[in-house]
């Protein structure tokens, strides 16, 4: 009982060390945030707590042009992203020999390949084809490292689908496209949204090729927020209330498909 109790114990505090260390940057950005004139040189409340940089960030139209192309870029990636994860991850999940295995780890081995090294080919593409400065142009640059993530994490859920049910519906008429859009995703529509949800931070949150492809029509938050850097001077309470309200539209995001998620799960449960 006793040495039940230390486990227990040591349990709490990792978890406590754990929730620590992850949400203390975003803790000390909000303690930045509501700071005055002068920031906190040591890890502390400020003397001074107002809510003008959030006001300011509010009343300035750039904050919310980069906000509304932040989530429109997202949503566009993470169409196409799923769209294009679907069929895929469906194929690798119920074929096995070794053509497919060796494509599915060449998916893995793109996804680790530095994102620097495609930026200019990606650039290059996307001027050839008119895209630059575009929503379905970043949004499109954004789905090249999403979609092999997408596909290894939406394949597991496939794994997981029952092949009996898929079996009855051939037996009873369906062809494949009517077995996988009406037998198979309802089995795995919590997987899907997860992976949507994961799809879109990582659209919403990525820096490198909004940077380059956005010139002034389509720019993001992130690249937005890197522009307060300057060799002169540094807006970090600005930064810092941006960062905060950015993180309003994933919580909306998540919040909303936590009920479909839920949803799904029952459904899921009850047809298996």
């Amino acid at each position: 009982m006793k040495f039940n109790s230390i486990k227990t114990l040591l349990i709490i505090i990792l978890i406590i060390g754990l929730l620590s260390w992850a949400l203390f940057p975003i803790f000390y950005s909000l303690i930045i945030s509501l700071s005055g004139f002068e920031l906190p040189t040591k890890f502390g409340f400020p003397k001074e707590i107002t809510l003008s940089n959030y006001i300011e960030a509010l009343k300035d139209k750039e904050v919310w042009n980069a906000a509304w192309n932040s989530v429109l870029i997202g949503f566009g990636a993470t169409f196409i992203s799923i769209f294009t994860s679907i069929p895929a991850a469906y194929a690798f999940s119920r074929s096995n020999n070794k053509l497919s295995n060796f494509l599915l780890y060449l998916f893995l081995f793109f996804r680790l390949f530095p994102w620097v090294a495609l930026a200019f080919p990606i650039f290059y593409l996307m001027a050839r084809f008119r895209l630059v400065d575009t929503y379905w142009g970043v949004s499109i640059s954004h789905s090249v490292w999403i979609i092999p993530t997408s596909i290894w994490y939406l394949k597991g859920f496939f794994d997981m689908a029952p092949l009996e049910l898929e079996e009855s519906a051939l037996v009873d008429g369906a062809n494949p496209i009517q077995v996988l859009t009406r037998v198979v995703l309802p089995l795995v529509v919590p997987g899907l949204i997860a992976v949507s949800i994961l799809a879109f931070i990582a659209s919403y949150t990525e820096y490198l090729y909004s940077l380059i492809l956005t010139r002034t029509h389509t720019t993001t938050l992130p690249v937005l927020m890197a522009g307060y850097l300057s060799e002169f001077k540094v807006e970090w309470r600005k930064i810092s209330a941006i960062s905060i309200l950015s993180s309003i539209p994933m919580i909306l995001f998540y919040s909303y498909t936590l009920s479909f998620m839920k949803r799904g799960t029952l459904t899921g449960v009850i047809k298996g």
